[in-house]
């Protein structure tokens, strides 16, 4: 069970500020051969200068083993995601959904060093204003991942289609708008104290580091954009029983 809190405030204006509350249930279990999770996500965030948004989602996903190798997993998703009208912003339900999403992956290992992964997706959104927004979505993705002695290297590229379903009509009334979305990533995590001793000498803290690159193409040119991302984290896991 997972409570989120966030409160977000701005120096000059108020157009962030926001607070958002967030829960999660979440079961891990097995039945069988099946390693199952099933989960539940609700979310509410109350923004000062627009409209109130809630989020609701439910899913499981589960995996199997195949072999001493290989290990197949497969998910489904349905989320019901909802904003408030107001007079500040009297078209922000026009965006309302109910989605639908369905993965299935497949996880093979090399040898003690490299692992490979691939992984299928469908998504169905339906919006209560269909024009620009109704959209069926296509995943392919692979991943290769490196557990050096040194640090974890983890490299993916995914491609994702984007058709829409209808035409957006403050774009384009003649063009059914479709997309075609390529994302490539690479992480590295690696212990502080292999780097600095002194601030872990046992170890116990993990930096991660990522770099994606986003490259987004259509058939509509106001959708076209690349986009770069640097990120850098720190976690440490304890135990309470110890």
């Amino acid at each position: 069970m997972n409570l989120a809190l966030t409160d977000s405030r701005q120096n000059f204006e108020t157009s962030d500020d926001l607070e958002s509350y967030g829960l999660t249930f979440a079961l891990d279990t097995t039945v069988g051969n099946q390693a199952l999770s099933p989960y539940l996500i609700t979310s509410k965030t109350d923004n000062k200068d627009d409209a109130t948004a809630y989020s609701f989602m439910y899913g499981i996903g589960g995996s199997f083993p195949a072999g001493d190798r290989s290990t197949y997993n497969y998910g489904y998703s349905y989320s019901d995601a909802r904003n408030d009208r107001n007079t500040t912003d009297t078209t922000a339900d026009e965006t309302n959904a109910i989605s639908h999403g369905i993965t299935l992956g497949h996880d093979f290992l090399l040898n003690e060093l490299i692992s490979i992964s691939t992984g299928l997706g469908y998504s169905d959104s339906d919006s209560k204003v269909d024009a620009g927004n109704d959209a069926e979505s296509y995943d392919l993705n692979f991943r290769m991942n490196f557990n050096f002695p040194w640090a974890y290297v983890s490299v993916g590229d995914g491609l994702t289609w984007n058709d829409y379903k209808k035409e957006d009509t403050s774009v384009n009334s003649t063009i059914l708008r479709s997309d075609v979305v390529n994302a490539f990533d690479i992480i590295l995590v690696k212990a502080v104290g292999e780097l600095i001793p002194i601030l872990d000498p046992k170890n116990e803290i993990s930096m991660t580091l990522g770099y994606e690159k986003v490259i987004s193409e259509g058939n509509i040119k106001n959708y076209d954009y690349i986009s770069d991302s640097y990120s850098i984290s720190f976690s440490k896991s304890f135990h309470l029983n110890k």
